[in-house]
């Protein structure tokens, strides 16, 4: 009596276990396949133009840029120009292939430096 409940207790773990794994498993692949963890393709605009804006530097003010998107918005091929104010040099930068990954590293890197500047600009 005991056997038989002890093992109908083990086989519904068990069931419930290899349930949870096929979810996992349909999740991980949803996000491959699909891209459901991709940014939409406004945040991708936005974090386009701001990564280009950081790789210009202070120096260069964006004059015009374009991007082409792929495999749900997590690779960018970017192209931009950018013109010096003070000696009306241009930088440019085509067909620049990047991934989402690397442009959200540069723009925690710049979040991360305007912070320390801050708190380095109220220490003084």
């Amino acid at each position: 009596m005991i056997d038989e409940t002890v093992e109908k207790i083990v086989k519904t773990v068990f069931v419930f276990l290899l349930f949870c794994i096929s979810a996992l498993i349909v999740c991980l692949l949803g996000m491959i396949i699909f891209g459901w963890w991709c940014p939409s393709d406004k945040e991708a605009k936005v974090a386009v133009e701001k990564y280009a804006e950081i790789k210009l530097t202070d120096d260069y003010t964006l004059d015009a840029m374009e991007y082409e998107s792929s495999e749900h918005n997590s690779k960018f091929i970017i192209s931009y120009i950018g013109t010096n104010e003070d000696t009306g040099k241009k930088k440019e930068i085509i067909r620049k292939k990047v991934s989402y990954s690397e442009i959200e590293e540069v723009l925690s890197c710049d979040k991360t430096k305007k912070q320390l500047e801050k708190e380095a600009e109220s220490n003084k």
